[in-house]
């Protein structure tokens, strides 16, 4: 079993699960992990807003020595997706309701955000 070293780049605790084990790994801190978790650690904390949505290509809260991943400091951003959507240019307006999120799209298809209904 390959074992790596994962570096929290982040200044907040991160946990990851792999297998139903829970893992955490401490503020700017290292740890080492088996290779298959360490992957699966790394996947599921992603820099929301970082992926491109051309290539996929994505920033990670964590990083791996041995995989030359970049380990400079990077935080968490209060975007709720994880794609860079600014890109596209379409659609990149979004209105906030009291029901959730609506796109310009679903505003021209009658969609109100405000009572969360579809005119007829």
């Amino acid at each position: 079993m390959e074992v790596v070293t994962v570096v929290n780049r982040s200044s907040k605790t991160v946990n990851a699960t792999w297998d139903g084990k829970p893992y955490q790994i401490p503020a700017h801190g290292k740890v080492s992990l088996p290779r298959i978790v360490a992957e699966a650690a790394k996947r599921q904390n992603v820099v929301m807003g970082s992926e491109d949505p051309y290539t996929g290509e994505m920033q990670y809260l964590l990083g791996v020595e041995e995989w030359g991943d970049p380990l400079t400091s990077v935080e968490q951003t209060p975007i709720i997706t994880r794609m860079n959507r600014t890109p596209l240019k379409k659609n990149e307006e979004v209105i906030k309701g009291d029901n959730g999120i609506y796109s310009v799209r679903d505003v021209a298809q009658g969609v109100s955000p405000e009572l969360g209904w579809v005119k007829p």
